[in-house]
């Protein structure tokens, strides 16, 4: 009888000591999680990249660039810093689609908002940029971008072209009360037989039509 009670004694004490190990290892494979993950959590924090652009034109503080789809390229470049050329100011970044390589510059002076899509929630604009690749050409380009009030992310939306080594003069809104966006854009293009190694001189005027599709010719 004796031997039997300090059996079933002995058991439960094995029994105890088990849970109580087992209790211990859990807690601390718990904590060295918790542990993990508040120092990748800090370690994030710590690095934490800022886009200079996005603070400088828009005072939001950002890790997300402003990207600008490339046209007729698979990549985009992102906007990375505020340069200074022949006095004009430009939000610039590369490119590097593994073929070419190339700057996008964007006159972020010229940006002009429209009123399209929803203002509570977002900003459309538009933004002339250039892209210069590995070639001679110099190929402007109206942008439309939408910011987005709560990500704070600026999507590019399309893209029409405007010219090689042009030279954009005017950006204006054509009713400013008009919800279907309409653009007159104003520009110097080079003329019938005028070589590059002179401004343009040739002045021309379009008309676009702006909705969230993009920009089409009127």
């Amino acid at each position: 009888m004796m031997k039997k009670a300090l059996l079933v004694l002995v058991s439960l004490l094995v029994l105890v000591v088990a849970a109580v190990i087992y209790h211990f290892n859990v807690t601390k494979n718990d904590l060295d999680v918790v542990q993990s993950n508040t120092l990748d959590v800090s370690q994030d924090e710590g690095s934490g990249y800022q886009s200079k652009v996005m603070r400088e034109l828009f005072s939001v503080n950002t890790g997300r660039d402003w990207m600008v789809s490339v046209p007729d390229i698979d990549t985009s470049a992102a906007l990375t810093d505020i340069v200074d050329r022949d006095g004009v100011k430009y939000a610039s970044g590369g490119y590097d689609d593994g073929y070419e390589k190339g700057m996008v510059l964007l006159d972020y002076m010229k940006i002009r908002p429209v009123q399209i899509g929803n203002p509570e929630k977002d900003m459309w604009f538009l933004a002339p940029f250039v892209v210069a690749g590995q070639g001679s050409g110099y190929f402007w380009y109206l942008g439309l971008f939408r910011f987005d009030h709560n990500s704070h992310i600026v999507a590019h939306r399309g893209s029409y072209f405007v010219g090689d080594r042009v030279k954009i003069t005017g950006l204006d809104i054509d009713e400013p009360f008009d919800v279907t966006g309409s653009v007159i854009l104003t520009f110097l293009d080079y003329a019938e037989g005028q070589g590059f190694g002179k401004p343009p001189e040739e002045k021309r005027i379009q008309k676009l039509g702006v909705s969230e599709q993009g920009l089409i010719e009127k």
